[in-house]
């Protein structure tokens, strides 16, 4: 595991255990030593992690990222998302899988589109749970 991945994994980790904390905040240094791509490896290998504890925070990452139009795989972002947060439980989950969703794929909020059908994220989201 590269020192990014370590240093991303950590700082959600601090990050998810204090709820007051800003993440973004906390992983600009580690943007700025190691780049986004780094660190959204980091970011992904939590969401593929059996550490639930930090799932919101790296699908809120992921959301950071989605809003400042960083570069990342979405097909593979949307799967994880959609991986580790239940998008039928009510509630705060479902509202960030399908925000990300949305802006990642570019749809209307407001659209019938499932990314769960779309097949690029459905083969990734079977990969996902054949593991």
């Amino acid at each position: 595991m590269s020192d990014a991945v370590t240093a991303t994994l950590d700082v959600l980790r601090l990050a998810a255990r204090d709820g007051e904390s800003d993440v973004e905040e906390q992983l600009q240094p580690l943007i700025d030593e190691f780049g986004w791509t780094a660190v959204c490896d980091g970011v992904f290998e939590a969401l593929e992690s059996k550490e639930t504890a930090i799932w919101h925070t790296a699908a809120a990452v992921i959301w950071g990222a989605a809003l400042d139009k960083r570069e990342m795989d979405a097909h593979r972002a949307i799967a994880l998302v959609y991986f580790r947060l239940d998008p039928n439980k009510p509630g705060e989950e479902d509202n960030l899988a399908w925000s990300i969703a949305s802006k990642l794929k570019g749809v209307d909020y407001l659209s019938s589109y499932d990314p769960r059908l779309d097949p690029p994220i459905k083969e990734q989201l079977e990969q996902l749970r054949a593991r």
